[in-house]
């Protein structure tokens, strides 16, 4: 959808959250030759993935921070969506295009599809990796895991409403400290989990039990997949999708392991606890093989951990 702007009559193009299943490889030809500035949030699983593709491609970036609740009016009014029902989150890419355009991309799937693609056609950018298959049944395998992992990360917000509505000096402490009394953090937290609940609601359906089959199943998958490689005598990592990491691999272990960079503080191993009760289950405990592959993912593939530095 384009709309005309007065300002230095340019051309805004939106390109709204897709499923993944539905992106079409064209939507991100118009954008290519741009300079992108990705707006994000460190803490966040949702933009830590994306800044991990973004720094393995090797792509230069203008990286500009968000600030939650406070910075929505300010995001809201950059993308012109004033509706408070249309989610507006972040990360999001605004790529100034060589004709005066700018595209804008809200879902870290688009993000990382059209930065592999400016990546590869790119002739300053020395990194040969790429993480989106050229063959379409591969980006389709691809996609579908980026959509898993959606699932899982959408999963783990869900638990963690739950434990504002519950218990919101738990939830809270971690970004205020010991400092606030918890009956100011109870108000504070029937506040910003409404907000939060209403930004979020169509996200928040998936039940333990699916999430737990959908776990399982991604679990099965690498069991098989290690077996045949020791089968034929070789104990390298293996991947989700072919035999080259894909942002399917990087998506995924975000979500089961979330790529901390620092030791996790008091309040955050009690959040962490807390949360895995809500969930009924632990990555780590039940799911052990998805959760080892998620470790090694992230140590084989690891980055600047500045990046991820909350």
């Amino acid at each position: 959808e384009s709309t005309p702007t007065a300002s230095r009559h340019k051309i805004r193009i939106v390109i709204p959250s897709l499923s993944t299943s539905t992106l079409p490889v064209q939507t991100l030809e118009m954008s290519k030759g741009g300079e992108m500035e990705l707006l994000s949030l460190k803490p966040s699983p949702y933009s830590r993935r994306v800044v991990w593709a973004l720094k393995l491609l090797g792509l230069d970036y203008q990286s500009s921070q968000y600030s939650p609740i406070a910075g929505e009016p300010a995001l809201r009014w950059r993308l012109g969506r004033w509706n408070p029902w249309t989610p507006a989150s972040v990360p999001v890419a605004f790529i100034q295009n060589e004709n005066g355009a700018e595209t804008v991309l809200e879902n870290g799937v688009d993000i990382v599809e059209w930065a592999n693609e400016r990546a590869a056609a790119s002739t300053t950018t020395s990194n040969q990796v790429s993480l989106v298959p050229a063959a379409p049944a591969l980006r389709s395998q691809v996609l579908e895991y980026c959509g898993l992992a959606d699932d899982f990360q959408n999963f783990d917000r869900s638990m963690f409403f739950k434990v504002m509505a519950d218990d919101a000096p738990t939830a809270l402490r971690v970004a205020v400290g010991d400092e606030p009394p918890d009956m100011a953090l109870r108000a504070i937290g029937a506040i910003v989990g409404c907000f939060m609940r209403t930004k979020y609601r169509a996200t928040l359906h998936a039940t333990s039990s699916e999430i737990q089959e959908k776990a399982k199943r991604v679990e099965d998958e690498l069991r098989d997949k290690q077996k045949c490689q020791q089968q034929q005598g070789s104990s390298a990592l293996v991947y989700l999708v072919g035999e080259d990491l894909t942002m399917a691999d990087l998506f995924l272990s975000i979500a089961i392991v979330n790529n901390r960079s620092k030791p996790l503080s008091e309040h955050q191993q009690t959040l962490d606890n807390v949360v895995a009760l809500q969930q009924g289950f632990s990555f780590e405990k039940d799911y052990p093989v998805l959760y080892k592959w998620a470790v090694d993912i992230s140590e084989k593939h690891s980055v600047d951990a500045s990046l991820f530095e909350d």
